[in-house]
């Protein structure tokens, strides 16, 4: 399946989508890698591999898993200028108007590699330049180096402290910030803030 000249199309399906019921219109988002094949799970990273809500949506649903390993498929065979091409094209002239904010990667999955961490990084610096918008994230790969990005990258270490700490709890603290569960009311993962973001387990 040859996807690097950065077409929507294939199998009729789109790199991208534009929000959800949790994620607002306001975002893009974007998949590097499926759950089934998390480099982070795979390295031991994640201690919420049985309970990983990415997996169960691809279990439950073939297409979902088949969507995010199209993605995969062009994330490993384009280039960076291939990505801000297909992105733009996707998004047309909802960048234009300013509708576009936010660019998320990951819904599933994580970085493969430190030259991941580095290309999106170059990505969020482009879409920054060229629209003002933040791209933001989640991972578990602590053993990949933050140092470099670009300040428009936001990185949310899953269980330790990069740009904040989203951590996965089974009862809430009440002495740090609270995931609301809905991303169109709140920015907290969007934005600069070392904070601990706890979120309950479900």
């Amino acid at each position: 399946m040859k996807v690097a000249q950065g077409a929507e199309g294939g199998e009729n399906m789109k790199l991208f989508t534009n929000g959800n019921k949790k994620i607002g219109s306001d975002t893009i988002t974007f998949n590097m890698t499926a759950a089934m094949s998390c480099p982070a799970d795979k390295a031991g990273l994640c201690p919420l591999s049985k309970v990983c809500y990415a997996k169960k949506s691809e279990r439950q649903y073939p297409s979902v898993v088949a969507h995010r390993e199209y993605q995969a498929k062009f994330w490993e065979e384009t280039s960076v200028g291939g990505f801000i091409t297909a992105f733009e094209k996707y998004c047309g002239k909802k960048l234009k108007s300013g509708k576009i904010k936010y660019m998320r990667f990951s819904e599933s999955g994580d970085f493969r590699c430190q030259a991941d961490v580095e290309r999106v990084s170059e990505i969020a610096n482009i879409l920054h330049e060229r629209y003002n918008i933040i791209t933001y994230l989640y991972t578990h790969r602590r053993d990949l180096d933050f140092t470099n990005r670009c300040k428009w990258l936001i990185v949310n270490g899953s269980g330790f402290m990069i740009d904040n700490e989203f951590r996965t709890v089974k009862t809430l603290s009440g002495s740090n910030a609270t995931c609301k569960g809905n991303c169109r009311e709140c920015n907290l993962c969007k934005m600069h803030g070392n904070k601990v973001i706890e979120v309950l387990l479900h």
